[in-house]
């Protein structure tokens, strides 16, 4: 079972430099990507992008719509709280307590530890 949490692939992000090398191509088949909140560090479209075509995504719940729009379809919504399976692997969504909005006119959404 392969699994990424909030995948940066790519060496920036806004102001956030990183070091980080290319990533190889394991990393374009994973099982799937859990994705903590919404901010750019964590939420990056250009490394989901470069993920397999059918990656699947468990977001925080009301993060769907925003990556429908931004063409990610394969997209499981969960809440603090709730558990789903991947495989024979179990995710549980716990609060985190932290800001879920992505800024500047994103939506906000629960940020959640998996």
């Amino acid at each position: 079972m392969r699994l990424l949490t909030d995948p940066l692939l790519r060496n920036r992000v806004g102001p956030l430099l990183r070091d980080v090398g290319t990533p190889d191509s394991s990393f374009r088949r994973v099982d799937a990507v859990l994705i903590s909140h919404l901010h750019w560090d964590r939420l990056d479209l250009s490394s989901l992008r470069s993920l397999a075509d059918d990656t699947y995504l468990i977001v925080s719940g009301g993060a769907a719509g925003f990556l429908h729009r931004q063409g990610i379809h394969q997209v499981e919504e969960i809440t603090s709280g709730e558990q789903t399976g991947i495989g024979k692997v179990m995710v549980e969504a716990t609060p985190a307590n932290h800001s879920g909005r992505r800024l500047p006119f994103g939506p906000t959404v629960e940020a959640l530890v998996s």
